[in-house]
């Protein structure tokens, strides 16, 4: 019998806005958003229909960019279960048997999207 676990972190993402207020005149839409100062609690919530709160944020001044570091937060991470069983049988020096059975991420684990999508 044997076992593996699988564990492996998020990747890091940063919340967006949905629109350029920069003025730059740069054509990429979406800018890192300002962290909001009297927010308290916990930024990154966790859940899979929620992964961070959006009232930790607030949009960025005109003319300004946001003041979140790229790549500051960390998404959901995998974690996966998979097992194999399996029995040799020999029969003499020429014939062998061996029984092997497998099942891959026995524990069902759901694996969340990446949270800016």
């Amino acid at each position: 019998m044997e076992w593996q676990r699988h564990r492996q972190s998020g990747f890091p993402f940063t919340p967006l806005v949905g629109s350029n207020s920069s003025g730059t005149g740069d054509t990429q839409k979406s800018r890192c958003s300002n962290l909001n100062p009297t927010f308290s609690g916990p930024v990154v919530l966790g859940k899979p229909e929620q992964w961070f709160d959006p009232r930790a944020f607030l949009m960025p001044k005109a003319g300004t960019f946001g003041n979140v570091a790229r790549g500051s937060f960390t998404g959901p991470g995998l974690t996966n279960f998979d097992t194999s069983l399996f029995k040799s049988s020999v029969f003499n020096e020429k014939y062998s048997l061996q029984f092997r059975a497998e099942a891959f991420n026995i524990s069902i684990t759901q694996t969340s999207r990446h949270p800016t999508r």
